[in-house]
């Protein structure tokens, strides 16, 4: 289910632009949405699975579409180097799509050893911790820069690391939601103008246009070009919530993607 509901109106909805929209509704939010007993959902917001994806694959066709939609924003082609700061689903499925068409070198930035040796797992061996970023930058891309960085966690910090790391011309894509404050720093607004950075935004994802993401993305588990059910670490039953929430509250263990199963 495509969460946004559009109110077919506004000058982005005449375009196609949905999540753009200036007066959205959404399943979850806005409305009740997949915790409620019963959601009455539009048809036009309904994507049909394929038959050989999963229901667990295609719970993930949210989160893979928002990575589809950042990477084309990004601009990111075959033979460049991309640096994706956050080790997270978006971020690991963002990874993958980069490999998928052909992205030369994909560096994974991370703060957690446990997060950075599960994305070596799972066929990143450029995953690095934060304190490594120029370092390992300097040695892939022979103290260039980074064509494209992504930064998916929405803190000051990494988006300083990224403008750092960026080589001249290059494009950083700006994708983690914040919960609070982001400060730039004087040196780093510097480096925007000296470098004559891109800096790009990206939000949600499209649906029903003439670029649909969620389409995209089904396709290409359908194919097998896209594997998420590697992201999925731990499963519960509905009747198991307490124990799925608490351990994603309070970060006992490492986790990726967390699942109610039935």
């Amino acid at each position: 289910v495509f969460p946004l509901i559009p109110c077919g109106k506004c000058d982005a909805c005449t375009n196609g632009d949905y999540a753009q929209c200036a007066d959205y509704d959404y399943y979850g939010s806005r409305r009740n949405g997949a915790m409620a007993e019963y959601l009455a959902v539009k048809v036009k917001n309904l994507c049909q699975i394929p038959n050989n994806v999963s229901f667990e694959e295609a719970a993930m066709t949210e989160p893979a579409a928002v990575a589809i939609h950042a990477f084309r924003k990004s601009g990111a082609k075959a033979n460049d180097t991309i640096l994706i700061y956050g080790i997270g689903t978006i971020g690991l499925i963002l990874g993958e799509w980069a490999r998928v068409t052909g992205v030369k070198n994909v560096i994974m930035v991370g703060r957690s050893e446990d997060k950075i040796e599960f994305a070596k797992k799972l066929g990143f061996p450029l995953a690095i911790n934060t304190t490594d970023i120029k370092e390992k930058v300097m040695e892939v891309t022979k103290g260039r820069g980074v064509d494209v960085c992504i930064e998916g966690t929405g803190v000051s910090k990494a988006l300083e690391d990224c403008i750092s790391a960026a080589k001249n011309f290059g494009t950083v894509l700006c994708l983690g939601n914040p919960e609070g404050k982001m400060t730039l720093s004087q040196n780093g607004y510097w480096k925007i103008m000296r470098k004559e950075l891109r800096i790009v935004g990206t939000w949600n994802s499209s649906f029903l246009h003439k670029e649909n993401d969620w389409e995209t993305a089904l396709l290409a588990m359908k194919e097998g070009k896209l594997k998420v059910k590697p992201l999925i670490t731990h499963r519960f039953g509905l009747a198991e919530y307490e124990q799925a929430f608490d351990l994603m509250k309070e970060r006992r263990e490492m986790f990726c993607k967390v699942m109610f199963v039935r």
